[in-house]
């Protein structure tokens, strides 16, 4: 990781002035000082390890991932709606989170924007929002479908409609 001049002043000062706060950490925060004054960049992964290594959720990101959960409430909504669920496999349907090693960024805004912010409190997260194998390009195929719908169609979704969206979980064609 790089630090440029200005943001190496910037942690420093924050290091100072948690010193003179947090008294009972005061030498922790005095060896992450010494870290970025130092410019000792092998050592900032150690002092910078809860910030998340990935580029920032962008706006569109943000928008992709809101789709997907909007997406699997109509069709947790529009199944329990459904009088006969034969030929539907339930699973396909399920919110079951992003990958938190290669979709870390995903997992971390849907947890935040669930958990924190309140959102879609109704779905099942897996296992806090970690699904243990990238979700994403499923997900994507899923939406496809879902998005060929019309606008009024969307949250109202027939029986055939859920198993054109959950052929599309199963199978990349």
């Amino acid at each position: 990781m790089k630090l440029e001049k200005k943001d190496r002043l910037i942690f420093a000062n924050q290091y100072r002035i948690l010193e003179l706060l947090d008294k009972q950490n005061a030498s922790e925060h005095q060896k992450h000082r010494e870290v970025v004054e130092g410019g000792f960049e092998g050592l900032y992964d150690d002092i910078l390890g809860q910030v998340i290594d990935e580029d920032t959720v962008t706006e569109a990101e943000c928008n992709e991932i809101i789709d997907t959960l909007s997406m699997f409430r109509a069709l947790k909504q529009s199944f329990a709606k459904l009088d006969d669920t034969s030929g539907i496999d339930e699973y396909r349907i399920k919110f079951d989170g992003y990958d938190g090693n290669d979709e870390t960024k995903f997992m971390a805004f849907a947890r935040f924007f669930c958990e924190r912010l309140g959102r879609f409190e109704e779905l099942e997260k897996g296992d806090r929002f970690n699904s243990h194998c990238p979700m994403r390009p499923v997900y994507n195929r899923m939406r496809s479908v879902w998005n060929s719908f019309p606008s009024d169609a969307k949250s109202n979704i027939s029986k055939s409609q859920i198993r054109d969206i959950a052929a599309a979980a199963a199978s990349p064609k």
